[in-house]
């Protein structure tokens, strides 16, 4: 038995650890903007945090699709039925897609009221307002990425999502740096060069994806029907997290 149990917590380590490193790589995006917009100044600084302070609320709460995908795959997987698991975890990328899509546009067009709550400075507002409006096509790419997370922890690969996501906090540093001081973008550079990182991360999983899926015959084309119950499945853990999102909201406003 101690044999069987030390076997077992070592394939725990292994999947968990990898795990926990690719939770802690996507804040580094954030904190690489923190690091290059202190440079800029105080008032850059603090609208940054306003506007980062959204987006991590929406990432956050959206955290169900990782959870959700690796259950409903994982769950078909285990019982032997690959191409099904693999079938919902690709809708389950789909629903972060179009989630993604829709809280973009809404930050967008509603970017102003939303950083108003904060009751800031003008200019600090005028600036989280610029950062929210050039980083909020990312959460397409962010929440895609969340999702596809549950899909490679579904199948027991927790090393690729931890390559991709420290791979894409490292080559944000460069991207967003060239774009805030040679391009001089400011603010808006760091908000960029964030969202092109997101989109290199999603691709680069995508990609991976889609060949697991070529290998099974399994087709990547969207399911209303699948998208539908991965929504409704994780509808629990979005309450859980609105209401853990929230005492973080209320402490920055």
């Amino acid at each position: 038995m101690d044999k069987v149990g030390n076997s077992i917590n070592r394939r725990i380590l292994q999947l968990a650890l990898p795990a926990l490193g690719s939770l802690i790589a996507e804040p580094l995006l954030t904190m690489a903007d923190s690091i290059l917009i202190g440079h800029l100044g105080t008032f850059e600084l603090a609208g940054l945090a306003i506007g980062s302070t959204v987006l991590n609320l929406i990432v956050g709460m959206s955290v169900f699709l990782a959870y959700t995908t690796t259950a409903v795959t994982g769950h078909a997987i285990g019982a032997g039925k690959s191409q099904e698991g693999l079938r919902k975890g690709i809708q389950g990328i789909w629903l972060g897609a179009a989630l993604g899509t829709i809280l973009a546009l809404i930050l967008i067009v509603f970017a102003s009221p939303i950083v108003s709550v904060f009751k800031g400075q003008e200019e600090v507002l005028g600036f989280a307002r610029t950062y929210l409006l050039v980083s909020a096509p990312g959460l397409v790419a962010m929440l895609s990425v969340l999702a596809a997370n549950g899909v490679f922890r579904a199948l027991l690969d927790t090393r690729t999502p931890l390559v991709v996501t420290t791979t894409g906090a490292l080559i944000n540093v460069p991207i967003s740096t060239i774009l805030i001081f040679p391009c001089g973008l400011g603010i808006a550079g760091a908000g960029a060069g964030t969202a092109i990182s997101q989109f290199i991360m999603t691709g680069w999983l995508g990609m991976v994806i889609v060949k697991k899926l070529h290998l099974e015959g399994v087709s990547a084309r969207p399911s209303f029907k699948l998208i539908l119950h991965s929504g409704l499945h994780g509808m629990p853990l979005v309450f859980r997290s609105l209401f853990l999102q929230a005492a973080i909201v209320v402490t920055t406003w």
